[in-house]
């Protein structure tokens, strides 16, 4: 699923939306984010002391790079996890860090294409893809690169509405 292995770390995540344990077990299984990642929100929630629970506690006292298991399974009850929520959130985050990083990249709408596909061809971003036909009301000669890139800016604004932070 992470066909570009991109690795987010916690602060620009949590910038944008309301991190949660389930969330966070969902980005490490899916390879976005890592044991770190676990470790930093630990940090956070005992520091906030929004989280009281031990195994908040024995994640945060880990060090970098040690494992989070068994804790974070204890922290996650899997029958309550909306996965389908879940992926849309990551995904709103992973194309919210390629746009901010778009320079650093050759063609950073390709990389939304890999992730489209990814992310099992998610409709809510069909409309940023390039080799997607354009809208019936879209003038075919105005869909370009920026047609492309203001239709990705509005997909991240709505996003932003729905999960932010």
């Amino acid at each position: 699923m992470n066909t570009y292995n991109i690795k987010l770390k916690y602060k620009f995540v949590s910038d944008f939306v309301k991190v949660t344990w389930d969330f966070v077990l969902y980005g490490i299984e899916k390879s976005f984010f890592n044991n770190d990642f676990a470790i930093e929100y630990a940090i956070s929630e005992v520091g906030k002391s929004n989280d009281s629970r031990p195994q908040v506690f024995e994640i945060a006292s880990l060090f970098t790079g040690e494992s989070i298991n068994p804790y974070i399974e204890e922290l996650v009850d899997r029958e309550d996890i909306n996965e389908d929520e879940l992926k849309e959130k990551l995904l709103y985050v992973l194309l919210e860090w390629i746009f901010d990083n778009k320079e650093q990249f050759p063609n950073s709408l390709e990389m939304v294409e890999r992730i489209y596909a990814d992310f099992d061809y998610p409709v809510v971003i069909s409309k940023i893809i390039g080799y997607m036909p354009p809208p019936l009301n879209e003038n075919e000669s105005n869909f370009g690169e920026e047609y492309l890139l203001t239709k990705w800016k509005e997909y991240l604004d709505e996003q932003q509405l729905r999960f932010g932070s």
